[in-house]
């Protein structure tokens, strides 16, 4: 008998049982009638024409005859556990003719984490994980195999060592229905399609993060994000993702700077509002916000469903012969949600290619580089990986519905590929994690580049109130100084620092040049020594500070980029 652990008690455990017994007496009762139930009396599929009064052969022939996958690519542990706790909570709904002693081996599976080896592919899930499934079925049942399942340290098992570790003394002899109950359901594709949706919602909080990350170091505008917008064009889902990204601004030094004059950094404004994957990210990720709690929604319904076929009804003691596994619901949420998170993707690669280039990145420089950009080449590799990266997510992004082929003696006409649709989006899932890993990485470099800038423009104005003072120049001069030094230093990325400050200065004094008069040129000249003398050391100092911790791209971040941004720098150490 099994015994209850805290998480079911024994009340519980009778009430259970006494349900599962009322269907396994309704499906009885059926068979010593002499009535045809699918499964048990008949064999399966376009092959149901042909019976057979004995019970236990049809069922151990259906698992002999579905164990045909390739081992050499698995499923992974997570979803196989998984779905053996999914496949627990349909058959207990007391519909599937299922004794508990089926319920009580399951349970041992997945209590001593014994878990058994199931093939990657093989599956089209229309009438339910047939081949997957039965590979835990195997393992219940007691057939031979080397390599069962897996231990909670991951060692291989055999068949014995896998019913011992999990503590059954004795394999399942499968009664009428029972193999049947256990292969034919959905359950192996609703545990791949729970996992990766609860990383979906994870990857969309992220988005919006990333995005208002973005924000700052491209030191972007906030009225995108101002409510009267979502007042204004009342979408659900762009109303939150707008009121998430102004609340992850609040107290950035960057973000929230409305005019020059607030602004800590060099450069100013070209453009009155930011280009797209800025602007509109709440309107493009509005229909991954939505869509998000309708998949829930549905993968909720059918985690506690009844996925197999025929229907043993205890109340009325007769069998339904329907379609429940078949799981064209999953497809769909999974097609639909593979589709969403690629345009999230997209939005990401708009907002990484627009840091790395220095034309559109207002005033940083080529590929975040470090040093000089005539030989440090910054981010530029991870520039190439995005693309690559980017294309494989639109192309996991196709529909995988549109390429149901007839299966199984056209018995199989239709079916949903759901494992598939799931298996894909899983795929498209580890693909936009490291797109995200390498947007979070380049987003904590810009931020230390803004806060090397932001050191920089105090430094242009010190060294140009010394220089103006030691020359006898008045502070109208300073300040005409410091606003062309501290355009041009913004203007010209492209050029190496030594580069960008001679060509600065030179523009300074030509402009001196052309209303002083002839007694002050020496003047002019000694204070172009004197501002490329001081400025050539500004970068370096900066730097200093920056890797000393005396200045932190932290300091210019709101409170929740922040966090993140020392998560990356300070925890991860990336």
């Amino acid at each position: 008998m099994y015994e209850p652990n805290t998480s079911i008690q024994a009340a519980d455990w009778k009430s259970l049982s006494n349900k599962l017994n009322a269907s396994v007496q309704s499906l009885a009762s059926l068979l010593e009638q002499e009535s045809d139930v699918y499964g048990a009396t008949t064999a399966f599929g376009g092959n149901a024409d042909h019976k057979s009064r004995d019970v236990g052969a049809v069922q151990l022939g259906l698992i002999k005859h579905l164990n045909s996958g390739f081992t050499n690519e698995l499923l992974d542990t997570e979803f196989v556990r998984g779905a053996m706790v999914l496949r627990i909570v349909s058959v207990c709904r007391g519909f599937s003719a299922v004794r508990p002693v089926v319920i009580e081996g399951l349970m041992k599976l997945v209590g001593e984490r014994v878990t058994p080896i199931v093939p990657l592919r093989g599956s089209i899930s229309a009438s339910g994980d047939l081949m997957p499934l039965s590979y835990i079925a195997r393992v219940l049942m007691g057939r031979s195999s080397e390599n069962a399942a897996t231990d909670r340290h991951g060692l291989v098992l055999d068949t014995p060592a896998a019913l011992k570790a999990a503590g059954i003394k004795q394999p399942v002899e499968f009664a009428a229905k029972e193999a049947l109950a256990l292969v034919n359901g959905t359950s192996i594709s609703c545990a791949v399609a729970t996992a990766v949706t609860l990383d979906a919602h994870a990857l969309c909080l992220l988005f919006q993060l990333t995005t208002a990350f973005s924000v700052e170091v491209l030191a972007g505008h906030v009225d995108a994000f101002d409510p009267v917008v979502g007042e204004s064009r009342p979408h659900p889902g762009q109303i939150e993702v707008a009121s998430n990204i102004l609340h992850f601004l609040n107290g950035s030094k960057l973000a929230n700077a409305d005019s020059e004059k607030l602004t800590p950094l060099l450069f100013s404004r070209k453009m009155p509002q930011d280009r797209y994957s800025l602007r509109t990210s709440p309107q493009w990720l509005a229909p991954l916000v939505e869509l998000l709690p309708r998949i829930q929604t549905s993968l909720e319904t059918e985690m506690n469903s009844v996925t197999d076929n025929p229907i043993i009804d205890p109340r009325r003691h007769q069998s339904f012969h329907a379609g429940n596994f078949q799981a064209k619901t999953l497809t769909a949420c999974m097609d639909s949600l593979r589709l969403e998170l690629h345009s999230a993707a997209k939005l990401l690669f708009a907002q990484h290619s627009e840091l790395l280039n220095s034309t559109m990145s207002q005033g940083l420089p080529p590929n975040l580089c470090w040093d000089d950009a005539s030989f440090d080449f910054g981010h530029k590799g991870l520039d190439t990986s995005m693309a690559a990266y980017m294309s494989e997510v639109g192309h996991l992004a196709q529909p995988v519905s549109v390429h149901v082929q007839s299966a199984e003696l056209h018995n199989q006409s239709v079916n949903s590929l759901a494992l598939i649709s799931a298996r894909m989006t899983a795929k498209t899932v580890k693909v936009i994690q490291m797109m995200v890993s390498c947007h979070l990485y380049t987003l904590c470099q810009a931020a230390d580049l803004r806060a090397v800038e932001a050191r920089i423009k105090s430094s242009v104005e010190t060294v140009a109130e010394k220089a103006c003072s030691k020359n006898g120049f008045e502070k109208e001069t300073v300040a005409m100084v410091c606003r062309v030094i501290s355009e041009q230093l913004a203007d010209r990325q492209n050029l190496d620092w030594s580069a960008r400050v001679k060509f600065a200065v030179d523009l300074v004094a030509g402009k001196m040049f052309t209303k002083c008069d002839l007694s002050e040129c020496a003047g002019v000249v000694a204070l172009h020594a004197d501002l490329v003398l001081g400025l050539n050391g500004t970068l370096e100092q900066a730097k200093a500070m920056l890797e000393s911790g005396e200045i932190s791209g932290r300091t210019l971040l709101a409170q929740t980029t922040g966090k993140l941004y020392s998560q990356i720098r300070d925890v991860i150490q990336m």
